[in-house]
């Protein structure tokens, strides 16, 4: 249920960029937060207005960075979204695949030293980088 309203989340952002412009709100058009919760949703929308805009990274930079996040998070169809939205800004298939490659080894990084505690707590160890390169040397010297 969870990764299904992340996605519904996520699909109404996009929907809401598309469909916002001229500083004129829609209201068939204008997000729920938004209209819910103008005093806080409209500089929200500005925020994310500025974040798209051009500035230090280039658009293409942006949308890859934006892709790696939705992947991590695992919100389908925001990847497919920013995909097309990193192809427009120039992306080729080789870096959407080196961004997307590039999330995964992240996020399972973060897995590993998320669930380290609870390993050693129960099954013993340390956590120092020392006592991995004793390991390898030791493997290595067999």
């Amino acid at each position: 249920m969870a990764c299904r309203l992340r996605r519904r989340l996520c699909w109404r952002v996009n929907w809401w960029f598309r469909r916002i412009g001229d500083g004129v709100l829609d209201k068939s058009r204008t997000p729920w937060y938004v209209l819910n919760s103008p005093e806080i949703g409209r500089p929200f929308h500005k925020l994310c207005e500025l974040c798209r805009a051009e500035g230090v990274l280039d658009p293409k930079t942006k949308e890859l960075l934006i892709l790696a996040v939705s992947s991590v998070s695992q919100v389908e169809h925001c990847g497919d979204e920013h995909i097309e939205r990193a192809l427009n800004a120039g992306a080729s298939r080789q870096e959407v695949t080196e961004a997307l490659l590039l999330a995964a080894v992240a996020a399972a990084d973060v897995r590993l030293a998320s669930n380290q505690e609870a390993y050693i707590k129960y099954l013993g160890g340390s956590r120092g980088k020392g006592d991995i390169d004793a390991a390898v040397e030791r493997a290595h010297s067999q």
